[in-house]
């Protein structure tokens, strides 16, 4: 099922939306897909293992603007990235800004 652009409220969806849009592509390129879940409760959007052997961990925000969703999104894939089960996996912060955050010196291989 694909997430309406709008909730019932009326309140924007996109950040649902680019999650959708995104996971299909994904699933169209024949990616295996899981989601996982750290010991202190924080998760991430999908571990993406391709055809080729990449693997990707995925975090969708639709802004990053907001400097406490930025944390989040950074703390989640900073913990998860260091679980055994996504060490090989590239961690990709995906957004709709226009530009990438300055995610600060330690971000190391991020994208």
């Amino acid at each position: 099922m694909i997430s309406p652009l709008y909730e019932f409220s009326g309140r924007g969806n996109l950040g649902h939306a680019l999650e959708k849009a995104v996971i299909m592509e994904l699933l169209r390129r024949g990616a295996d897909l899981v989601y996982l879940r750290s010991e202190q409760s924080r998760e991430i959007d999908a571990l993406a293992m391709m055809p080729d052997g990449q693997q990707w961990l995925i975090q969708f925000c639709s802004s990053l603007e907001d400097p406490a969703a930025r944390m989040r999104a950074i703390i989640s894939l900073t913990e998860l990235a260091a679980t055994p089960a996504a060490q090989a996996a590239q961690p990709l912060l995906i957004s709709l800004d226009r530009h990438p955050p300055d995610l600060g010196h330690d971000a190391g291989g991020w994208q």
